[in-house]
């Protein structure tokens, strides 16, 4: 989807949350077929969030469904949501693949092997390509050439850039 999980996250997250509330709009009624298909597709929306692995789409899909489902929602649509809840709760838990899928692409973002965060290298190697270039930057075209990402990203974080390298292409800083 992306080189960074977030932005794929937050994209995916929008649309989960206008589906999310055209379901509140029409009271959770799941027995109306447009409806039942708005629940899949916020189902398949937040699976995919679980799957990039990024944990600021996770927050911010749990935060913003609470305050529509909680707050702007009435009574009737809490009842309905009980039931659904504990279901979803049930397969999240219960079910091995998803933990799996967001651990594989988890230990990319994380690099279990690094003692900091993969965001951080990419900072500080983006600081250094705009203190090179007289503070213009490189754009996001030149550093995915691996010969460019590995000029800058080298010096801050060897392991990282081994990583990196397995890919074949480098990253946008």
């Amino acid at each position: 989807l992306s080189d960074n999980s977030n932005y794929a996250a937050l994209s995916m997250v929008l649309a989960a949350l206008y589906y999310l509330f055209l379901l509140v709009r029409e009271k959770m009624n799941l027995f109306r077929l447009k409806n039942f298909f708005f629940l899949a597709i916020v189902i398949y929306f937040f699976f995919g969030i679980l799957a990039t692995g990024s944990r600021t789409g996770f927050i911010l899909l749990t935060f913003c469904s609470f305050l529509f489902l909680v707050v702007f929602s009435n009574l009737q649509v809490r009842i309905r949501l009980v039931p659904l809840a504990v279901i979803g709760l049930i397969i999240i838990f219960l079910t091995p693949i998803f933990s799996n899928i967001t651990e594989d692409v988890a230990t990319f973002n994380r690099l279990t092997q690094a003692t900091e965060d993969v965001r951080v290298p990419l900072a500080k190697a983006g600081f250094n390509a705009i203190k090179d270039t007289w503070g213009m930057g490189i754009g996001i075209a030149q550093m995915i050439d691996a010969q460019n990402f590995n000029k800058y990203i080298g010096p801050v974080d060897k392991a990282f850039l081994s990583v990196v390298d397995n890919r074949g292409m480098g990253l946008g800083l």
